[in-house]
């Protein structure tokens, strides 16, 4: 009997659903970390020890380049009881260091759903792009979108911009809290270079070498490759802030001036000053732990840290170990970048040291974010098979409480804020908070990863889902647009 392509569907997507509920219950209770290629068995037996003090993956094509944390799923907590009891206040005010090719993009889609399901107040860009400023100095009156009152307070600052402390707090009035991203320098450099190829290869070198062999020509020619890119290097606009996107491209995200590398007292004072404003940053190759200490710092919830992984390319040589020599040569290159990682891994695992049962809720979290996962990518893959009005549905997902965690139910709707990318978030909160200049027209899902099909999408809830048809990018107005009248 020949299977209908329905019938091929179901059981295509039971698979999925039943590969996330056979890894929430899976045993194995092994951590990988990326010293020197051995296995930890567990948080405990590494926490509060030298070794990560002295840990450096020099030279290691790390495990977290191909996947952004690891991949070993934890059993569950099975002693379901009463949900936990909030006694603290969660943080709402708070700006966050996008820093680029860092994992901030998977990371700005947790903080923007916290921010929008929390009716937030955002710091958005005047522009039809991601960027507040960036790569210039963070001016407000320039960049970022008023509210339709004309004012500037906000509680929410996350998407691309060069940190500025006094700036953000200038906007952001109401004690704001800050955190960032940082990501391993040679991992990061192999990233950049991967991202960033038409700005760092001359047009006479263009499909000549392989990956790896990039990587060895810059290094040994860093500022002639570097330098290529006339437009950051060379403009003379005194608020042009990045200038190159491989010589401690992080710190320069996090505000460090390119004319200051080079003064060792002014470096210290970058570094002194970061200390005092963050008092732990996300390490993305420990991207689950840096969540986890971040939901009981800020006194989150546990659903407000599940994430699904986005802008994860495939490229040459991704994995593929830099040669010694000239991981050397980068390092030099990146030294500032180099404290700024190793400051903040060690911070990291002090500040987790100081944490109860920390390994238990880790493994919970793990389990049940895998599971989410699991559960959403076939949701999504049904809408995108049939569209919204498809005959097959797939049941909420039901997770029963637990020490950690609130009952959880998650649906479509949940599902498509997780995966929705920062241009489709962006665009939503900007008609969110000025409908006076953007309609649903405005709302772009090209690079959504949602939807494919040219229907228009009947939102759930009116007040809060703004899922129009659609209608591609639209022209973004002027900024000095006058408010519409009704």
């Amino acid at each position: 009997m020949r299977w209908r392509p329905s019938r091929i569907l179901q059981v295509f997507v039971a698979l999925i659903v039943l590969l996330g509920f056979l890894a929430l219950f899976s045993s194995d209770d092994d951590i990988v970390i990326p010293q020197g290629g051995k296995v930890m068995k567990n948080i405990k037996s590494f926490i509060g020890t030298d070794e990560r003090k002295k840990w450096d993956p020099f030279g290691l094509g790390l495990s977290s380049d191909t996947s952004m944390s690891e991949n070993n799923i934890f059993k569950a907590d099975q002693n379901h009881g009463a949900a936990p009891v909030r006694t603290c206040q969660p943080i709402l005010n708070f700006a966050f260091v996008k820093t680029h090719k860092a994992g901030s993009t998977t990371l700005i889609s947790i903080l923007q759903r916290f921010g929008y399901t929390h009716n937030l107040l955002f710091a958005l860009p005047k522009r039809g792009d991601v960027f507040l400023g960036w790569p210039y100095a963070l001016q407000p009156g320039k960049h970022v979108l008023p509210l339709q009152d004309g004012t500037m307070k906000f509680n929410v600052l996350v998407n691309h911009a060069v940190f500025n402390k006094n700036v953000v707090s200038s906007i952001i009035p109401d004690n704001p809290k800050f955190i960032g991203v940082v990501r391993y320098p040679l991992t990061h450099f192999k990233s950049v270079m991967n991202y960033f190829q038409k700005m760092l290869i001359p047009p006479d070198e263009k499909d000549m070498y392989s990956m790896m062999e990039r990587i060895v020509r810059f290094a040994d020619n860093p500022n002639y490759y570097d330098g290529y890119n006339d437009k950051m290097k060379n403009s003379t606009d005194p608020l042009f802030h990045v200038r190159s996107v491989t010589r401690n491209f992080q710190s320069a995200d996090f505000g460090l001036k390119s004319a200051d590398m080079a003064d060792p007292e002014k470096v210290k004072l970058f570094m002194d000053d970061l200390h005092e404003t963050f008092p732990f940053l996300l390490v993305m190759e420990y991207m689950h732990e840096s969540l986890l200490l971040l939901k009981r710092r800020w006194c989150w919830e546990l659903a407000d840290i599940m994430f699904l992984q986005k802008n994860v390319f495939k490229y040459q040589n991704k994995a593929d170990p830099i040669p010694t020599q000239t991981a050397n040569k980068l390092l030099d290159w990146m030294s500032i970048d180099v404290q700024l990682y190793h400051w903040s891994n060690a911070t990291l695992w002090k500040e987790i040291a100081k944490e109860e049962n920390f390994e238990e809720e880790l493994s919970y979290y793990k389990s049940i974010n895998n599971l989410v996962g699991a559960f959403c990518k076939a949701d999504v893959f049904l809408l995108r098979q049939q569209g919204p009005d498809g005959k097959f549905k797939i049941p909420p997902l039901e997770i029963a409480a637990s020490k950690w965690m609130a009952p959880l139910t998650v649906e479509l709707e949940d599902c498509k804020d997780l995966m929705r990318f920062e241009m489709a978030f962006t665009r939503m909160l900007q008609i969110a908070q000025r409908p006076d200049l953007f309609n649903e027209d405005y709302y772009y899902k090209g690079a959504d990863g949602i939807l494919k099909f040219k229907e228009p999408m009947k939102p759930a809830t009116p007040v809060r889902s703004k899922f129009s048809a659609v209608k591609g990018l639209k022209n973004m107005p002027p900024a000095n647009v006058p408010p519409r009248k009704n």
